[in-house]
């Protein structure tokens, strides 16, 4: 659990990094946006306070609902979103979630979430855990694929495909066994 926990604090880390200050819509007046460094007021009557970094981002979330991340490590998992999610990403930033146990769920493509926040946070909340192998071969594999899609790659986008799990990618022994490699991908 406590490796688990540290690796979301080093990728929330990355991603405060890369969509350069995600609090910036925080921001309701022009002076404070722009002292801040990560920050820019976009003007106009209706002004608003933006991320300053032109980076567009595509992320894709694997999340392990698989039996050995267990309820409490699977509640981490949605808080570690839930929070990302809250604090907010850039606007034109697009996310999907797979959930993967021994299927691979591809339960939300890769979308622009920018005029449904309320239904994102609530598709966040009402994930669930459901037990199951852990596939890890099957959602790299799937994942991927989703990625380099038409319509869903953009080469002017960066993309990132976060998985959180515990690393324990067993199946049983008549499809592989345990460990798995994903140095074939």
């Amino acid at each position: 659990m406590k490796i688990l926990l540290s690796i979301l604090a080093i990728i929330s880390i990355y991603l405060v990094d890369l969509s350069s200050g995600q609090a910036c819509s925080a921001f309701t007046d022009s002076a404070l946006c722009d002292g801040e460094a990560a920050c820019t007021w976009n003007g106009g009557v209706n002004g608003q306070c933006n991320c300053a970094s032109e980076v567009k981002l595509d992320i894709l979330f694997g999340l392990d609902t698989s039996g050995s991340i267990g309820y409490e490590g699977f509640q981490v998992q949605k808080d570690f979103v839930e929070g990302l999610v809250l604090r907010g990403l850039a606007n034109d930033t697009r996310l999907g979630f797979y959930m993967f146990n021994t299927w691979v769920n591809d339960t939300q493509p890769i979308q622009d979430w920018s005029e449904k926040q309320s239904e994102l946070l609530q598709f966040v909340k009402g994930m669930w855990w459901s037990g199951g192998w852990t596939n890890t071969g099957q959602l790299l594999s799937d994942g991927l694929a989703h990625m380099a899609s038409p319509g869903i790659y953009d080469a002017s986008r960066q993309q990132i495909f976060i998985i959180i799990t515990d690393g324990n990618p067993c199946l049983p022994q008549s499809q592989g066994g345990c460990p798995q490699t994903a140095c074939q991908y």
